[in-house]
Parts: structure tokens; sequence; C-alpha cells
């Protein structure tokens, strides 16, 4: 008992009780992550197009109006 209670408190992971377990979550726990970097850099990349978007657009507007 007092090994699992010891392995509970390991950082590392696939270590301690249920390692199994504990390996498929932190596999899937490496993947949520890997995701997320890629969804962050995705945004990173789009954030900026966006905006020179609306600034195309909100400048496409006023030419509009003018012409009226």
């Amino acid at each position: 008992m007092s090994s699992s209670l010891a392995g509970s408190r390991d950082p590392g992971c696939g270590r301690g009780f249920q390692p199994g377990r504990v390996a498929a979550a932190c596999d899937q726990l490496q993947l949520l992550r890997q995701q997320l970097v890629s969804a962050t850099q995705e945004v990173n990349v789009l954030t900026p197009q966006v905006a020179q978007a609306k600034q195309q657009l909100l400048a496409a507007e006023a030419m509009g109006r003018t012409l009226e």
C-alpha cells in the first residue's frame, strides 16, 4: 500500500499506481498538448490576416459611402 501512495506522488507519467491507465492518460494529454500548440500557431498566423481583412473591408465600405 505504501508503494501505491509513493507512486501517486511520482510526477512522472506512466509510473505509480495503475501504470497502464496513467500511461494512456499521459499519452492522451501529450496529444492534446500538441493539438493545442498547433491550434495556437494557426491562430497566431490567422489573427493578423483577419485584422488586415477587416481594415480592407472598412476601407471598401468607406469608399462605397463616398461613391453614393
